[in-house]
């Protein structure tokens, strides 16, 4: 059963750039906000220009996370931050979604640059990568390159959508996660999107065995 977009947990999207990692995201967002669930998005590549006529009056922007959570705090269902340091925006954005009661989400897009995979992780990322349950926390994760991310993050996400990949060190990590099936799967997504269908994916929660089922984002 996939992660319902209103529960907590961590969901990661990985894959090149145009294979559809955005777009799921951002459904997803949309209808976590849409049950109640406000979201704090930390936009570094200008992608969340606009949101769904209902939400349009309760979607805030924001240049720092303590902003953002004032317009939490008001009532708002997204608020999109544009920081001029994302990585700090990112890492407070943690911050603030441990140290709040109820449940709210974080959407952080090439989460790698957060939580390299190597050294030791911000205490923020790390609490809500290994607590999330505790402190309620629902985390939407992007990267296009999952060796560069930091395993803590890999192997306990609730969810793992994986889009076109290309890479011999990319399709190790694919093998690590789920065997010469899998990688068979991505490599499929990644045919699918040199053919102009982006959106494709595989989906991974917490039993990651075959068989692998290739889905496409609406």
């Amino acid at each position: 059963m996939s992660l319902a977009p209103h529960e907590a947990g961590i969901r990661l999207a990985v894959g090149v750039s145009g294979a559809g990692k955005t777009h799921g995201a951002r459904a997803s967002v949309i209808a976590a906000a849409r049950a109640g669930t406000p979201v704090v998005v930390v936009d570094r590549m200008r992608e969340w220009s606009a949101t769904p006529a209902d939400l349009a009056d309760r979607t805030r922007g924001a240049s720092s996370i303590a902003e953002a959570a004032k317009h939490v705090d008001a009532g708002a269902a997204i608020v999109v931050v544009r920081s001029t340091n994302d990585v700090r925006a990112s890492i407070d954005a943690c911050a603030w979604a441990r140290d709040t009661e109820r449940l709210v989400g974080v959407c952080l897009p090439e989460a790698h640059r957060i939580a390299p995979n190597a050294g030791a992780l911000p205490t923020a990322v790390e609490d809500v990568a290994c607590a999330w349950r505790h402190y309620r926390v629902a985390l939407w994760l992007d990267t296009q390159r999952l060796p560069l991310l930091n395993r803590t993050l890999t192997e306990n996400a609730r969810e793992v959508r994986l889009y076109a990949t290309t890479g011999d060190v990319d399709f190790a990590r694919v093998r690590e996660l789920g065997g010469r099936e899998l990688e068979r799967a991505v490599r499929e997504c990644a045919s699918r999107l040199a053919r102009g269908e982006a959106g494709w994916h595989v989906r991974l929660g917490l039993v990651r065995v075959p068989p692998y089922q290739l889905a496409r984002d609406s």
